[in-house]
């Protein structure tokens, strides 16, 4: 997990690790250098995501209350670095909590340190199987498994970790949750793996429209979170992930 300052900042490279498997966040990745007033000055962002997808973004991570504060001291280092992304092929965003902190992150927090568990390959294949002959929920799907329930429940936790499970992430997970294959199983006598597709939106996690509200209308457009533009929404690309 990459570096980070303040419990928001951790936040977001939760998020954005669990959303994107193949997302690489770097902090503090570029010191941009501006002129204003005739003094030359520095901003340093807060972190780099590039997706699975080959898309760069310039993270600035502020609380809403921060941020409608410091409008006036934040306009000239966020147009320089808007400018910056614009000329490397990035695009700058402003994330707050408004988009990091949701029920998506919980569910994040609880499942990305799964993703790496060791899951039985014979259990994987039955639960992956059983999702896809019926629609099932969390709970008959745990029922299904012929160990334990606590067991169980381990191991269909990882499955979703990992995708082969997929559920909706922005509702809690509960026994009533609908759970349905990541995709079709590839079985050999060597191993058992599942291509993962999945279509969750990293740009969700940042600040794009949702957060130029009414509060923004009067703010400088230097101080405004930068709206999602034209650019395709960051996605997961396929992974193939093992059962060890």
């Amino acid at each position: 997990m990459a570096e980070h300052e303040s419990a928001l900042e951790r936040d977001f490279v939760t998020l954005a690790s669990f959303m994107d498997a193949s997302a690489v966040v770097t902090a503090q990745p570029v010191t941009i250098h501006f002129q204003h007033e005739g003094r030359r000055r520095r901003y340093t962002p807060d972190f780099r995501a590039d997706s699975g997808d080959d898309h760069c973004e310039i993270v600035e991570i502020k609380c809403r209350p921060d941020l409608r504060a410091g409008c006036s001291a934040f306009g000239r280092p966020f147009a320089a670095a808007r400018n910056w992304a614009h000329c490397n092929g990035a695009r700058l965003r402003i994330a707050t909590e408004r988009r990091i902190r949701y029920r998506q992150l919980d569910n994040a927090t609880r499942l990305l340190p799964l993703r790496s568990a060791p899951v039985d390959t014979v259990l994987a294949e039955r639960a992956v199987a059983h999702a896809c002959a019926r629609a099932v929920s969390f709970g008959d799907l745990i029922d299904a498994l012929p160990i334990s329930r606590e067991a169980s429940l381990a191991v269909v936790s990882r499955l979703i970790a990992r995708g082969a499970l997929i559920v909706d992430l922005t509702m809690p997970i509960t026994s009533k949750s609908r759970v349905t294959a990541g995709a079709f199983p590839r079985v050999d006598c060597r191993e058992y793996s599942v291509v993962k597709y999945s279509s969750i939106d990293l740009s969700r996690i940042h600040g794009d429209t949702g957060d130029t509200g009414a509060e923004f209308d009067k703010v400088p457009t230097g101080c405004r979170p930068v709206s999602g533009g034209t650019r395709p929404p960051c996605r997961y690309r396929p992974h193939v992930h093992q059962f060890d």
